[in-house]
């Protein structure tokens, strides 16, 4: 009713001079626009009541069928419905308006079943019950808006602001959308109305969406990145960063502009970034207005080329010209990718320790902070165990027990390391002091594998020996070496690599270079590297003689003597450790062939 108004004002206020009020009902609907069928029955097939014409879109009614002459009736219905005044009038079309669209939905539903399909004959008694209450859970846009996909075969325009919903938060959103083409793991409920939204345009027709920023390169935005690649041109990109620009939600956003379009594999998006976290309105007026190319702290503004062929079943990113020629020429010198089997995630442990909301749940006697599955040393000694059960609690480290280059300290916290074997509950039957402790958590204990197993163990050979750990979200990327007994959360990777010295590969991945191609080719959350797999995997390495590689391995044990000597205090390094790692840079820099001019901007961009 909000909507209807605030349009019918602006359509007043537009108007020179007076004229009949226009009305808006049939114009401005509600439902559930990412459903149009009934738990996977067709209810209206635009082939019974639309035929193409010519090579264009434009689409035209078949004029020899019953179900035509229900089209046409419903669609004189709906424009007497318009000019009509008296009231009771209204009631009476609207009442057959919405006969005809069920009797429609029967017509396709006919159809199907003179074709043999007979899980629609299954369904056709619920579809009437459904009607006989007037129920539709459902929204069928090419019968709701006919006179559109008649007209045009499409919106000129479909624009909003989509709802933002990860799946692991409201799997009932999900729930009658696992069927779709579009749906994914580890999606986005907003990705849908991208993929609908761009079905339902007409060639040419405009979509702009203000979202998430993160779809470029999020792993469960990869069916829509190629739904965008193949069926449209992205002409704008504003990313608005680490602003909110709703105060209500603390998300980074970002608006596109695009084109249905599957011409044109090559061409000029224009693209835009905020910088700045807090801008002022009128730094924010002069982002948004500004025209011409523009490199600023507040705010970056350019126009770069676009080839299709390069981001298919890839992430996506902008990049300006000069940046992107620095970017080609590091992915042209490498001639060595890290493989699947040597990074793996860390282990996923849904009840590490016990939370403000299973504290509630669990009721008096347990306490916010209680080892779980993660326990104090304090904790394990409390548990009195036997021997073999000292045997499955690992050392389990978390973030402050690493910094740049290295591991600062042991932990003194432990994992009770149980894969998906303790699934069978007599395997635990040989750990008895285990089995007591997690007892008392059992109704909280979420995993595939409860009440005993982790939910993801992973391969254990990652969390032994040596070994590179990189936490998955950082203000810069950080990888640490390890090379001891070391489990870790699913909030680091661990890198082990095979034909590659783990020293020089780590000089390697601490380099400026390195950061630089993780904050144009990886992920970012606003201003924070998010290094999941797949940018790990990205990063073109180069493999040199081992005669090479002498000096990033000497390089590497001086920075981690002078981190030792100064107890691991990697936030004031001194000169001696900073002119190493300068040092490490230009061996990198050289490595990859970059030029001074080309050092210096990348030196500029990560800075």
């Amino acid at each position: 009713e909000i909507a209807r108004l605030r349009l019918w004002l602006s359509l007043v206020v537009e108007e020179d001079e007076p004229s009949p009020l226009p009305n808006l009902e049939h114009k401005i609907m509600q439902g559930n626009s990412l459903i149009s069928d009934y738990e996977g029955i067709k209810l209206f097939d635009k082939d019974l009541f639309f035929k193409k014409t010519d090579s264009t879109t434009q689409l035209d009614f078949i004029f020899d069928s019953g179900a035509n002459k229900k089209m046409k009736e419903l669609e004189r219905n709906i424009e007497s419905y318009f000019s009509e005044s008296r009231r009771s009038k209204k009631n009476e079309l609207k009442k057959d308006i919405d006969k005809l669209k069920w009797e429609l939905i029967e017509e396709s539903l006919k159809e199907q079943i003179v074709e043999g399909k007979t899980e629609v004959k299954e369904k056709v008694k619920e579809i009437k019950k459904l009607k006989e209450k007037n129920i539709q859970p459902f929204f069928i846009w090419e019968l709701e808006f006919s006179e559109v996909f008649k007209e045009k075969g499409g919106f000129d325009v479909v624009i909003g602001n989509p709802p933002y919903v990860k799946e692991y938060t409201d799997k009932n959103s999900f729930k009658l959308l696992k069927q779709s083409p579009y749906y994914m793991g580890k999606m986005d409920l907003w990705y849908f109305f991208a993929c609908y939204g761009l079905d339902i345009l007409h060639p040419h027709g405009i979509q702009s969406f203000i979202a998430p920023n993160n779809w470029i390169t999020n792993y469960g935005a990869k069916i829509m990145r190629d739904k965008f690649l193949d069926e449209s041109l992205i002409h704008r990109f504003i990313d608005f960063g680490n602003y909110k620009v709703f105060s209500s939600a603390g998300i980074q956003t970002m608006v596109y502009l695009l084109e249905k379009s599957s011409h044109n594999q090559e061409y000029n998006v224009k693209y835009g970034k905020l910088k700045k976290d807090n801008p002022t309105n009128r730094e924010l007026e002069h982002f948004l207005n500004s025209p011409s190319e523009i490199i600023n702290e507040v705010f970056e503004k350019f126009e770069c080329k676009f080839l299709k062929r390069e981001y298919k079943n890839k992430n996506i990113s902008f990049l300006h010209p000069e940046i992107k020629k620095i970017v080609d020429k590091i992915k042209s010198g490498g001639n060595r990718w890290l493989k699947e089997t040597e990074v793996a995630q860390g282990i996923v442990i849904p009840q590490d320790k016990l939370n403000r909301k299973n504290s509630n749940i669990l009721g008096d006697g347990y306490k916010v902070g209680e080892g779980i599955f993660v326990l104090s040393e304090k904790e394990r000694q409390e548990l009195d165990l036997f021997e073999n059960e000292e045997e499955i609690l690992k050392p389990y480290y978390d973030t402050t027990h690493f910094c740049k280059y290295s591991t600062k300290e042991k932990s003194n916290n432990w994992i009770i390391y149980t894969d998906s074997r303790f699934k069978n509950t007599n395997l635990m039957k040989e750990f008895p002091n285990i089995k007591k402790h997690l007892d008392k958590f059992a109704k909280i204990i979420t995993s595939d594998n409860k009440p005993y197993g982790l939910h993801r163990a992973r391969e254990e050979r990652f969390f032994q020996g040596e070994k590179i750990v990189v936490p998955r979200k950082s203000a810069e990327p950080t990888f640490s070496f390890n090379e001891g007994e070391c489990y870790l959360s699913a909030t680091f990777y661990i890198i082990k690599p095979l034909e590659l010295d783990i020293k020089y590969l780590l000089g390697l991945l601490n380099s400026s270079l390195v950061k630089f191609w993780l904050k144009y080719q990886g992920k970012m959350q606003g201003n924070n590297y998010q290094i999941d797999k797949e940018p790990l995997l990205s990063i073109p390495i180069i493999n040199p003689f081992i005669k090479n590689q002498k000096r990033y391995i000497e390089i590497f044990d001086n920075i981690l003597m002078i981190m030792s000597s100064l107890n691991y205090n990697s936030q004031h390094p001194p000169k001696k450790q900073k002119d190493f790692e300068k040092e490490l840079d230009v061996l990198v820099y050289k490595l990859y062939g970059l030029t001074d001019k080309e050092i210096k901007l990348i030196e500029e961009y990560i800075n």
